[in-house]
């Protein structure tokens, strides 16, 4: 996940498109231009991460696949480039992504074992 987001915004430095166009808690929805033909849309240029009650799910154009189960919570916050919080897509240059998983232990009933962990990953290309 943080290498696909790490290249929002790739493919070429003329187009005038948002590296980022969503940029919800749970969510984030971003662009790049893979064919380089000028317009960052279709698949595999247009990207969504989402969490779908415990699954992370990661559509490229195809439907939203399942990446991971047992996800107790996916938090994604937003950066601008001074390094501050901003809730405009638009001004997105960093993103910090904490990630909870749990698996649950059959044999022991209550007992599941959560791990939680967390990156920041700086757009490449804004």
């Amino acid at each position: 996940m943080a290498r696909d987001i790490r290249s929002a915004g790739a493919g070429t430095a003329t187009i005038g498109f948002d590296a980022v166009s969503l940029a919800e808690p749970a969510r984030i929805v971003f662009h790049r231009d893979v064919n380089v033909d000028g317009v960052a849309v279709g698949r595999r240029e247009t990207i969504t991460w989402k969490l779908d009650r415990d699954v992370l799910r990661r559509d490229a154009g195809g439907g939203a696949q399942p990446i991971v189960t047992g996800v107790r919570a996916l938090a994604f916050t937003y950066l601008d480039a001074r390094g501050e919080l901003t809730a405009a897509a638009a001004n997105v240059r960093a993103v910090r992504i904490t990630l909870t998983v749990a698996a649950t232990n059959a044999a022991s009933p209550g007992a599941d074992v959560a791990a939680t962990v967390s990156t920041q990953v700086r757009l490449r290309n804004r």
